[in-house]
């Protein structure tokens, strides 16, 4: 009876259905990005290659805390990002003869994003606790450099190849997954992966996704 008692508290003390002593909690986070945003391969028919640029994130979390185990967290975070992109296509010139529009460059877009996960606690021991987190993550677009990326149009042979500055979509709505581990009830690391799940260009037939992982260090109040 004593074997089996203890190894059902040690169960319990990993996953424990007992109620939190705080029904809200919230904590500060601060970290840096590794983000991309690709584009559809028909828009560059030669050359398309989208790489991960470095930003930062800063930002605050509310824990709903349902049971000591579980909890919802909504996030609200201004989000630095960038990217690097080499591009290149095909057009007809006006005596027939082929020739190739390339460009290459770096982007910074500025986001306000609000993921807000269903986080898993589980008690590693009594000063380490383990977190597995996943949901929605909806961001919004502030300011971008987006018109630095170019399309070019020709609307038959014989016209004359015209380019149009491509746009980033204000809203983008993704699926976040992240862990992490808070230290002693107040310190927290953890890393996040999300990905955009609409099209992330606003102009016609540029398609694409964006993509960022985040690492974030933070202190829970």
């Amino acid at each position: 009876m004593t074997l089996g008692s203890n190894v059902a508290n040690a169960q319990k003390e990993f996953f424990s259905t007992e109620r939190p002593e705080n029904l809200f909690t919230f904590g500060a986070r601060i970290g840096v990005n590794a983000t991309n945003i690709t584009a559809a391969d028909k828009v560059f028919n030669v050359w398309n290659k989208n790489s991960f640029g470095t930003g930062f994130d800063a930002g605050i979390v509310l824990s709903l805390n349902i049971r000591d185990y579980l909890a919802i967290q909504p996030g609200f975070f201004f989000q630095s990002r960038s990217s690097n992109y080499s591009y290149a296509t095909t057009f007809t010139g006006t005596d027939f003869e082929p020739g190739e529009y390339s460009q290459m460059g770096h982007l910074r877009n500025y986001y306000f994003h609000v993921p807000v996960v269903a986080s898993v606690r589980l008690n590693v021991s009594d000063d380490i606790r383990w977190n597995i987190d996943l949901g929605p993550d909806f961001q919004f677009k502030l300011k971008s450099d987006d018109d630095k990326v170019k399309i070019l149009r020709q609307s038959s042979e014989l016209a004359e190849p015209q380019t149009e500055s491509a746009k980033i979509g204000f809203f983008d709505f993704g699926l976040r997954l992240g862990t992490g581990l808070t230290l002693k009830e107040h310190y927290h690391i953890g890393v996040s992966y999300t990905a955009g799940l609409l099209k992330a260009w606003k102009t016609a037939d540029m398609g694409g996704h964006n993509k960022a992982w985040s690492f974030v260090v933070g202190y829970d109040f």
